[in-house]
């Protein structure tokens, strides 16, 4: 995962979408409208103070990589979208070696806390991504849905499958694929049980 994050992520950036990028800095997606909602959550996961609390403290806990690492197996090798990454908590403590990581959120803070974790990060707004479609492995939301003004059009991403684990972990990923000892296809619809958990998943 080597080289700046805008070099990273120029493959997979639409054409009709504005990324500011300057040498040293985290490239940009200009928002138009900028909430009240997400100046607070800009606020509090970039906060030199909260953030780093949040990051040390919130989704790090063995049973949640356990869980992760059970659903969605390794991470190696795989073109991974973060959504509300803030600081990184998913991948660091889920770990692997991610063909390319990219952490999306709308906190400058919380994103260089993330690109020192590993992620390739950029300022965005879940409700309007300036990626090209189908290129990632899997799509991430964890803990993330809740913040989002829109939190419907957040599921209708251009996506096959939307997997919800628990009560805020949110995996969509854009073709048959395994994940875990799962394997999910375009015909599957409805509950799949896996060991401690019930997963519930549809199709577009």
């Amino acid at each position: 995962m080597e080289g700046s994050a805008y070099s990273r992520l120029k493959p997979y950036l639409a054409s009709d979408k504005i990324v500011n990028s300057q040498s040293g800095e985290i490239p940009t997606c200009p928002i138009s409208v900028f909430t009240k909602g997400m100046h607070a959550n800009s606020y509090f996961f970039g906060h030199p103070e909260w953030g780093k609390e949040y990051f040390e403290t919130a989704h790090r806990s063995k049973p949640f990589k356990e869980r992760w690492n059970a659903v969605m197996g390794s991470w190696d090798d795989k073109i991974i979208v973060d959504i509300g990454c803030g600081p990184g908590n998913v991948y660091a403590t889920v770990g692997g070696s991610p063909k390319l990581l990219i952490g999306v959120d709308i906190s400058v803070g919380a994103l260089k806390i993330a690109r020192e974790v590993g992620y390739a990060p950029i300022l965005a707004d879940a409700h309007h991504l300036p990626f090209v479609n189908g290129f990632a492995d899997i799509v991430v939301a964890n803990a993330t849905i809740h913040h989002c003004d829109d939190m419907g059009r957040i599921l209708t991403f251009d996506s096959l499958y939307i997997v919800y684990l628990g009560t805020s972990i949110l995996f969509l990923m854009r073709k048959d694929t395994r994940v875990g000892k799962l394997r999910f296809t375009t015909k599957d619809r409805g509950m799949v049980s896996h060991q401690k958990f019930t997963i519930r998943l549809w199709n577009h």
